[in-house]
């Protein structure tokens, strides 16, 4: 309870800063939000500096906002064969038509769940079977595919498909827990400003290159171009988390 207020709090601070004309990357620059997250590292509300995640298990090693694409072995070369992901949502012609549930964002954004952990089968994912196919090559994926068909399946884990309006933003938020990570493939990159941040760190998209997120930091996104960003997003493990310590987050 203590962690998920001074998270919803932090959130606020940050946009707050932002409003006030703070980049997204020189968050840490202000001494107020400095000081505050200087308090909770040391007085141990959080394991590492700049967290803010709901649930942090302090055992895990801390990955970083924008964790080396090698963590996630394979996810290079899924990234590369982006086309076929793309020409398989394109030869489906399912609209991405849902909003999304988060109450994060200013403009359109939508998403298609194509594949859930907690779920035996969602109505796209037989529409999807090679970009399946495509993720099994991933090793922490393909372990949690085959898992999720037990009779206690982890919950929480997906794979979507994630469209980004222009003048879209994703506000400044907290995922909820830093045993796990979050993998974006670009699908289409439109021209103009769009970037990613994370912490202090911003990245552009590029075809055929993963990114590989710790969304337990402060981070967001801006579609400032000229089209739709689409992307093919999908939440992991964290690579060196037990199958006990998953459980336990998803238990408490």
């Amino acid at each position: 309870m203590l962690r998920q207020n001074i998270k919803s709090k932090l959130e606020a601070e940050v946009y707050a800063a932002m409003l006030d004309g703070c980049s997204a990357t020189a968050i840490l620059e202000s001494r107020r939000l400095f000081n505050i997250f200087d308090y909770i590292y040391k007085n141990d509300i959080w394991p590492f500096f700049g967290m803010g995640a709901s649930h942090c298990d302090a055992s895990l090693s801390d990955l970083g906002p924008f964790p080396d694409i090698s963590i996630i072995e394979g996810s290079l070369n899924v990234a590369k064969q982006y086309e076929i992901i793309l020409d398989e949502l394109n030869r489906v012609r399912r609209s991405i038509r849902a909003e999304t549930r988060e109450f994060i964002y200013t403009g359109t954004w939508r998403s298609l769940d194509i594949w859930s952990s907690g779920e035996k089968e969602l109505p796209a994912e037989d529409m999807f079977a090679k970009t399946i196919g495509l993720m099994r090559s991933i090793k922490v994926f393909n372990t949690l595919y085959e898992y999720s068909k037990s009779n206690n399946p982890l919950s929480g884990y997906f794979i979507r498909i994630s469209s980004l309006k222009p003048d879209t933003i994703i506000l400044p938020h907290f995922g909820i827990t830093n045993t796990r990570v979050r993998i974006q493939i670009p699908l289409i990159i439109p021209d103009g400003e769009l970037f990613i941040y994370c912490h202090n760190q911003k990245r552009s998209y590029e075809y055929g290159t993963p990114i590989i997120l710790n969304d337990s930091y402060i981070h967001g996104v801006k579609n400032q171009a000229d089209g739709d960003r689409v992307i093919l997003l999908a939440d992991l493990p964290h690579p060196s988390a037990s199958l006990d310590q998953l459980k336990d987050f998803r238990d408490g």
